[in-house]
């Protein structure tokens, strides 16, 4: 039986596990669940799995974020840093044999969140979905990012409080930003996630304020909506 933990990453800081074993990667940071230990490979790379059959990547992008998450064969690849980061990202998922991207998220219109990305798109790897935050940008990168998404046949979907999602053997909460906000500082509607698999909580908070990491730590996520933003009654 796995412990019960909810873990969380964070592109601002690096501090100890639980274990004291010190995690230094440039992008992330996440402590051991209960597999084996984190390690960072000769690519930069940081490694983190949430059981045997759970994989989380953070990849290493410089300034900004990437994350690749895989249960079984599903990926999910989670931002992708800086357009400059494109290639870097677009390498390591051909160097892992991901055939195609399930789940692309954006978690925020942020252009070293969501600029590498267009290499993805542009790469001949299928990605199945495109997820973000239902806010949209307004930079030159933000138009250049939907127009990839476009013209790979998808149309983006908001990710929003309440929603929930299966990504292969795992259950994903969406936990920020709220639906209905007002041209919301992007930062703070950031897309906010907390995957699980069996008694593992796995919290990715990607950026976002105090107020929506208090709400991540406190939801209850047994009342969120489906993969189609139905609640529940």
């Amino acid at each position: 039986m796995f412990e019960e933990r909810i873990e969380s990453r964070s592109a601002q800081a690096v501090q100890p596990d639980r274990e004291g074993i010190h995690v230094d990667s440039p992008v992330a940071y996440s402590t051991l669940l209960d597999c084996s230990p984190c390690a960072t490979d000769r690519r930069g790379s940081h490694h983190c799995c949430t059981n045997a059959s759970v994989q989380v990547t953070f990849i290493n992008v410089g300034q900004g974020d990437s994350a690749l998450i895989r249960s079984g064969d599903f990926a999910v690849l989670v931002d992708g840093g800086r357009s400059s980061a494109g290639p870097t990202v677009v390498a390591y998922l051909h160097q892992q044999g991901v055939s195609d991207v399930d789940v692309m998220l954006a978690t925020h219109a942020d252009a070293d969140h969501i600029g590498g990305l267009d290499d993805v798109l542009k790469s001949g790897i299928p990605v199945r979905q495109a997820l973000y935050n239902g806010y949209p940008g307004d930079s030159a990168t933000w138009s250049n990012f939907a127009t990839a998404v476009a013209n790979a046949g998808l149309t983006l979907s908001a990710a929003q409080f309440g929603q929930t999602f299966t990504w292969g053997e795992t259950t994903a909460y969406v936990l920020n930003p709220l639906p209905g906000l007002t041209d919301p500082e992007q930062n703070n509607a950031s897309v906010v996630v907390r995957i699980d698999h069996a008694a593992v909580h796995y919290l990715l908070p990607a950026i976002s304020t105090a107020r929506s990491r208090r709400r991540s730590s406190h939801a209850n996520t047994g009342r969120g909506a489906d993969s189609q933003g139905r609640s529940p009654r």
